[in-house]
Parts: C-alpha cells; sequence; structure tokens
C-alpha cells in the first residue's frame, strides 16, 4: 500500500488552489468581477479543447497538493478514481493532473504541497485581492466510497457525527485527526438533479446587494438558506453553468 499523501499543515483547506474552467473567459471574467470584485479575473481558465470536445461542464476546480504524485495517483485510482486525461503544465510550470473521485466529482491534483497552481500569472496586487473560498461541500451521490477514496489517497477524516441539513444527510470533513472541518460531504443520492461536484462557497459584503448583481448579469440564483452560524447562503450559477456559493452575515 502506498503512503497516503499527508495534508497541508498550518491551513485552513488543503486546497491549494481553487479555479474556474470555464467556456468563456472574457465573460466569466466580467461576471465574477463584479460579483467577487476584481482579483476575481485571475482565477479564471479556458476549458482546453481536448476536454471541451468531450463535453467538460464549466466548474469551479479545487486542486489537492501532494509531495509525491506518483504514489498519490497510484492510491486514487486503487480506490475507485478516474484520471481524466494526461497532467498539463501551469502557468507556473506545476504539473496539475484532473480526477473524477469515487463518487463522480471533479478534482485536481498538484505536484506540490505548498505552492499555488498559476500564481505565477498573477501580480502581488492582483494575488492579494483574490477572492478564497470560505467553505467548500461535496454534492456526492456515494459517500461511502468517496469517503474512503479522499481518507486513503489523502488521510482526510470524515467526522464521525452525522449532521442533518433541509432533511439531507452532512458529515464534515477534516484534513487530519484533531483538525477542525475545511468542508462537507453531503449526501445527494435521493436528488437525481443534482451532480455530483465540489461546491465552493465565497464571502460577499451583504448578500442581497451580491444576488441582484448575479441576476443582472445573467446568472442563476437557488434559495436562501440560514446557517447555524447566522451567516446566509445561496447557491448560484454563472451564465456559463458553474455553480458556487456566496455567504455573507448580512443580508
Amino acid at each position: 500500500m502506498t503512503t497516503p499523501a499527508p495534508a497541508l499543515e498550518g491551513m485552513t483547506s488543503p486546497f491549494v488552489a481553487v479555479r474556474l474552467r470555464t467556456t468563456d473567459t472574457d465573460a466569466a471574467g466580467h461576471f465574477y468581477g463584479r460579483v467577487l470584485g476584481p482579483g476575481a479575473r485571475a482565477l479564471i481558465d479556458a476549458i482546453p479543447a481536448d476536454s471541451a470536445a468531450r463535453g467538460a461542464r464549466p466548474i469551479w476546480l479545487g486542486v489537492v497538493g501532494t509531495t509525491d504524485p506518483g504514489a498519490t495517483a497510484a492510491q486514487l485510482q486503487a480506490l475507485g478514481a478516474m484520471r481524466l486525461g494526461p497532467p498539463a503544465s501551469g502557468a507556473d510550470k506545476q504539473t496539475v493532473s484532473l480526477w473524477r473521485d469515487a463518487g463522480g466529482a471533479v478534482f485536481g491534483l498538484a505536484g506540490s504541497a505548498t505552492s499555488t497552481p498559476a500564481a505565477g500569472a498573477a501580480t502581488p496586487a492582483e494575488a492579494s485581492a483574490m477572492p478564497r473560498p470560505v467553505w467548500q461541500h461535496l454534492n456526492c451521490p456515494v459517500p461511502s466510497a468517496a469517503s474512503a477514496m479522499y481518507r486513503g489517497a489523502f488521510g482526510w477524516r470524515i467526522a464521525p457525527s452525522l449532521e442533518r441539513s433541509n432533511g439531507l444527510s452532512v458529515w464534515p470533513i477534516c484534513a487530519r485527526d484533531g483538525a477542525a472541518p475545511f468542508a462537507s460531504l453531503v449526501d445527494v443520492s435521493g436528488l437525481p438533479d443534482v451532480h455530483p461536484h465540489w461546491l465552493f462557497h465565497f464571502e460577499v459584503p451583504a448578500l442581497d446587494a451580491a444576488l441582484a448583481i448575479v441576476r443582472a448579469e445573467g446568472g442563476g440564483v437557488g434559495r436562501v438558506n440560514a446557517l447555524p452560524n447566522g451567516h446566509w447562503l445561496v447557491v448560484c450559477d454563472d451564465p456559463q453553468g458553474a455553480s458556487f456559493g456566496l455567504q455573507s452575515a448580512q443580508r
């Protein structure tokens, strides 16, 4: 058995980067520049032509770092994940491969546990202004398989206590034993209209104002949900079809 890739010490999330892969980078840059601020433009990549030809849809892609890409790849495959095409080199010459996890969600794997893919493409001012997800959850129709894969390949821990939210089963995810949760796994097996994917939540100053911009720019807006911490959450779609979440302490 290969050694699991280490979780990133001292980080809230073991995702070393979050990138938007889309069909129209100019339109997406305008949309997210208005919704999340101008720094969001530095997070946007075009879907490669070969991936687009295979039907790849626009998504926000979380990239996990590992210090041993070969061993981690072997472990992922043994645990039911599938590599999607050959690895590609990013703007900073860091190799990133795309994977479909054991539950069907897509994520990236980078050959580093410390640096951020494509960080070299942004100026220091742009990098400081880049929006960062404040939470992420995994919409998954096969929780047991996905849990075993992330636990075995990355050492993540699924909290034993089961929570309930809107009738859905939710498990907190921790990067390692004793760490605070950085994400949640949501069982969507009873929701055939929800495809498997990682959903990244971004903080905005005021929710209603941000949702007005989303609507005005052609995006889709879901139901407003109250969170246990008193904040508000809405799942949105951008005009190209990528899903993302908006959170705020203020309506």
